[in-house]
């Protein structure tokens, strides 16, 4: 078990000064649709899921409370507690990959729904994947799963690859360039039963 705020710094970072690598932040994925998804990634196109020192168990990430997106997922890709928006995840992204002499790019969803027709990724995000050279970490912000908890039901989708906007070309593109992928999340969620009550916590942020 790793707090989120270190995963960048104990994992992410280490793995992308060995070899060029894409960081995927399902944004609000559980662990049961991460498990979902690499299941299916397993089963239909023959990726190999590497565990932390071969042979533990699946290494899990605690969200930062409150598991707000700004919260936890500003802590996640600035590499320490943090709270802001897309502005301050580019900085503190920044910030820690120079601490750590790696090169990288971060995107949000707003580039990577600006593809041309006919092309599942958009062109900048594509060549930064592409270029294991200058750009040793891609890490790519994937929205599908938290703007379910809004517009649809999570508990009832099946969630494949496919499922996941961006997922599946992102990941091709990144076996092609020999890229290791983690994979991880923000925060995850509990599907709502609607037989509950929301209750304020003193002293949060």
């Amino acid at each position: 078990t790793v707090l989120l705020e270190d995963l960048l710094r104990s994992v992410v970072l280490p793995l992308a000064r060995q070899g060029p690598a894409l960081l995927v932040v399902g944004a609000g994925m559980s662990v049961a649709v991460a498990t979902e998804v690499v299941d299916d990634l397993e089963r239909r196109y023959e990726w190999l899921e590497m565990l932390p020192d071969g042979d533990q168990p699946r290494l899990a990430g605690l969200a930062v409370l409150p598991t707000l997106t700004e919260v936890s997922r500003t802590s996640l890709l600035s590499g320490g507690l943090a709270r802001g928006g897309q502005t301050d995840e580019q900085r503190g992204l920044q910030e820690a990959r120079t601490r750590a002499g790696v090169t990288g790019v971060l995107f949000h969803k707003q580039p990577l729904d600006t593809s041309a027709p006919g092309h599942e990724l958009a062109a900048d995000v594509a060549a930064a994947v592409d270029d294991v050279t200058s750009t040793r970490l891609v890490a790519c912000v994937l929205n599908t799963v938290d703007d379910a908890l809004d517009r649809s039901d999570p508990g009832g989708t099946e969630w494949t690859a496919d499922a996941i906007k961006h997922l599946r070309p992102l990941l091709a593109r990144a076996k092609a360039a020999g890229r290791i992928v983690v994979l991880t999340a923000d925060h995850g969620h509990v599907v709502e039963r609607r037989d509950g009550r929301v209750r304020a916590v003193r002293g949060s942020w």
